[in-house]
């Protein structure tokens, strides 16, 4: 329907994760989500179709910037 029309822009993300079995028990991993720092809308908000550019602003879903997460595992 027309409230589904409100176009974006494309964009790409690179994503790396790697994870290192130290022994039998303990293990860590690593991941960086977002590497390039890429800043985009991943949808728009329905709720201002039309609205949005007549206004000079847009309301949407941004994609989260550069982001690291590193965990340990032990099992017992």
């Amino acid at each position: 329907d027309i409230e589904n029309k409100q176009s974006l822009g494309s964009y790409d993300t690179l994503d790396l994760g790697a994870s290192i079995d130290v022994n039998d028990r303990f293990s860590i991993q690593a991941t960086v989500e977002n590497v390039t720092n890429t800043l985009a809308l991943t949808e728009g908000n329905i709720r201002t179709v039309g609205s949005a550019n007549a206004n000079g602003y847009f309301l949407g879903r941004p994609i989260f910037g550069r982001h690291a997460t590193i965990t340990a595992a032990y099992k017992f």
